[in-house]
């Protein structure tokens, strides 16, 4: 899907609600995309996040919407042409626009972070780490360098954990410590390693 991919990497995700038949309004397609992630589970989008709705964009009853999807599913928008944009990070100037154009809480935009996108990027960290400890080579094997690789494993392991239940800011805190531990090995020229 492509919110997700967008999401991941941070990018902004526009789309064109569809024409045909009198047209897919904003509070429809936004239904449709909450049905299909109930369905699929994917953790891209929910009632809280920050979205974007366009009708009639250019024309003299443009209106647009800023605010959590549940906020956009209630409006009263004019007859499409309808379109959706699900922001990825924002900018400063895009948090100050948004706020101060689209009458919506600087705090609220603020807060917003596409769905994820921390997790998909302290997951690559996790792999990257594995792969490491997987296949580095020990220079200089000795008791100390074992009980600091066990450390520095025991520290991979919270990560995975605390990743897979949802702690973010745990993860990131137990990788970071197994990298450090890692580099400042390789570094005395203990072991030796690339990082993939």
């Amino acid at each position: 899907m492509i919110i997700k991919e967008n999401q991941e990497r941070g990018l902004h995700t526009m789309i064109l609600l569809d024409t045909a038949d009198g047209g897919l309004t904003i509070p429809n397609a936004l239904r449709r995309l909450l049905e299909a992630e109930d369905r699929l589970n994917q953790g891209i989008l929910g009632e809280d996040t920050l979205a974007i709705g366009l009708s009639r964009v250019g024309l003299e009853d443009q209106y647009i919407k800023v605010g959590m999807v549940k906020e956009l599913i209630s409006v009263n928008y004019p007859p499409p042409p309808h379109a959706l944009i699900f922001p990825g990070e924002l900018h400063f100037m895009e948090v100050e626009a948004l706020s101060k154009m689209y009458n919506i809480s600087e705090e609220v935009v603020r807060r917003h972070k596409p769905a994820r996108y921390e997790k998909e990027r302290i997951r690559r960290y996790i792999v990257k780490t594995r792969e490491v400890m997987e296949n580095l080579k020990m220079m200089k094997p000795c008791k100390k360098v074992d009980k600091i690789l066990e450390i520095a494993s025991s520290y991979l392991e919270d990560a995975e954990r605390f990743w897979s239940s949802g702690e973010l800011f745990n993860a990131l805190g137990a990788i970071t410590y197994a990298e450090g531990l890692l580099d400042s090995l390789r570094m005395m020229s203990l072991i030796d390693f690339q990082w993939p």
